[in-house]
């Protein structure tokens, strides 16, 4: 049974890492709708959360990422990986992104749920 249950959490895993390795060259496909709102990054929470300067959390829709160590929890198998590959798209759109949010507007931890597009350059 333990080795079962590694083996989906290893497939689990790598699905990730390929669905983030393809994110950026998935934006020329699905560029961001004109006229959305941007936004300034004031940090990256883990790999599927972004605080914003405005003080608003957004839980991106359709990632995620392991869970980085959180009280007294250690962190899942590649969460800081996670963390830093949102961190450098972050940085690769100077700190700004455009925000759609979703049908649902807000999850039970009260962040805002919402697709987010990379400003480019």
């Amino acid at each position: 049974m333990g080795f079962t249950m590694n083996l989906k959490k290893a497939s689990l895993v790598g699905a990730f890492f390929v669905s983030v390795f393809y994110i950026h060259a998935a934006g020329a496909f699905c560029p961001a709708p004109t006229g959305l709102p941007q936004a300034s990054v004031q940090r990256v929470v883990d790999g599927d959360t972004l605080r914003l300067s405005d003080g608003r959390s957004v839980r991106l829709l359709g990632i995620n990422a392991p869970e980085v160590a959180h009280k007294g929890r250690s962190a899942q198998p590649f969460a800081e990986q996670a963390k830093r590959r949102l961190q450098a798209l972050i940085d690769a759109s100077d700190g700004r992104v455009a925000i759609q949010v979703g049908r649902q507007p807000k999850d039970h931890y009260g962040r805002t749920l919402a697709h987010v597009y990379f400003c480019s350059r």
